[in-house]
């Protein structure tokens, strides 16, 4: 379908590999979601899903991720920053949801 970016775990790169365990903890099943141009191609994605009934999946457009605003989150002591701040983006346009009140610890 065109306007599939993909899914968000293939979005980023972990800039710091000893932090990969903490941040996909902190991103949680989010890393699944199948990243989509608008909310339109999310809609024809899931009734071909649908219709050809070979499964579900959830989406996620990026007009949502592009309106997201980064949160001022207060560290817990320990902490030594936000998960954002430890991943690099391969695709420009992606910068939201994974991210979203996401902290990594030291060694949790």
């Amino acid at each position: 379908i065109k306007g599939v970016v993909g899914p968000i775990y293939k979005l980023f790169r972990i800039k710091k590999p000893e932090l990969a365990a903490a941040i996909v903890r902190a991103a949680g099943s989010r890393l699944g979601l199948i990243v989509v141009e608008n909310e339109k191609v999310a809609e024809e994605a899931i009734r071909t899903l649908a219709n050809k009934r070979v499964g579900y999946a959830s989406f996620i457009p990026l007009t949502k991720i592009l309106n997201f605003k980064e949160k001022i989150i207060k560290l817990d002591e320990g902490s030594i920053g936000r998960a954002v701040d430890f991943i690099e983006k391969k695709v420009e346009s992606y910068t939201g949801d994974i991210r979203e009140n996401s902290k990594s610890g030291k060694d949790k």
